[in-house]
């Protein structure tokens, strides 16, 4: 109470005050020695400097360096004309071949390339690829002989002698003949595929006939076997009927 009494008699009597509400501004800093800055900015300049030297001996350095690489090329002898009548035929499975023509795997060989792979399949009639899936590598095929069937990623598209079809890293794909011929074409990877995988491996043969009327007689079992021959020997009919028409058209 004596301490608001006291309040009251200084408030009577006209007694100024003056609260204070915030911080004043703090004092600057003391400026840094005449020297310091100096050198601060002689570093920053010499730092600036240093970059621009070093990207410009970059550049250089690439370009002497592709310039030595391109003489290096060109001053070495060129790769040896490729007989392909007289290289190996492959296995390919299902009476289909292949031969590579250009690998990295044949070192200083004939068909030597670091960078790509050539094969030269032929996939007779009755039978197709396997499905193939190059998750690394983009895939040309040219076709030299026949017409057939391209699938990728299950959209059919009709090949002939003279087409070329680009393939996608990481798409499934497929060729099938449909001529009375073999379908022959080059296939052309780049970065290069492993040939050896293809071995016994790269062609399947397609079902035939009696091997799909066998495996319906099967499941339908003995009661309905006769009828369900009936009903496929007359689905086979209508098919090639169509296939017979496709190939009259071509």
């Amino acid at each position: 109470m004596a301490s608001y009494a006291l309040l009251a008699r200084l408030l009577a009597e006209g007694a100024e005050f003056k609260w204070k509400t915030s911080r004043g501004p703090k004092p600057p800093p003391p400026p840094p020695p005449p020297g310091v800055t100096f050198y601060v900015k002689l570093a920053a300049v010499g730092c600036a400097i240093g970059a621009g030297l070093g990207v410009y001996a970059y550049i250089t350095y690439r370009r002497k360096l592709r310039e030595h690489r391109l003489r290096r090329m060109s001053s070495a002898p060129h790769e040896p004309i490729i007989d392909t009548n007289r290289l190996a035929a492959l296995e390919a499975g299902a009476g289909g071949k292949f031969r590579v023509l250009v690998s990295p795997d044949l070192g200083a060989a004939e068909g030597y390339a670091p960078h790509m792979s050539v094969l030269w399949v032929e996939v007779p009639r009755g039978s197709r690829t396997r499905t193939l899936v190059n998750e690394e590598q983009a895939t040309v095929y040219y076709i030299l002989r026949g017409y057939g069937i391209v699938a990728r990623d299950d959209e059919p598209a009709d090949i002939k002698a003279g087409d070329t079809v680009i393939v996608r890293p990481g798409s499934r794909h497929s060729l099938q003949p449909l001529s009375s011929d073999a379908l022959v074409f080059l296939q052309i990877a780049s970065p290069a595929l492993d040939a050896t995988e293809h071995e016994d491996r790269l062609v399947k043969a397609l079902p035939r006939r009696d091997s799909m009327l066998a495996s319906f007689a099967r499941i339908a079992g003995t009661q309905n076997g006769a009828r369900l021959e009936r009903a496929a020997s007359d689905l086979q009919e209508s098919y090639s009927k169509i296939i017979a028409s496709y190939i009259g058209v071509q």
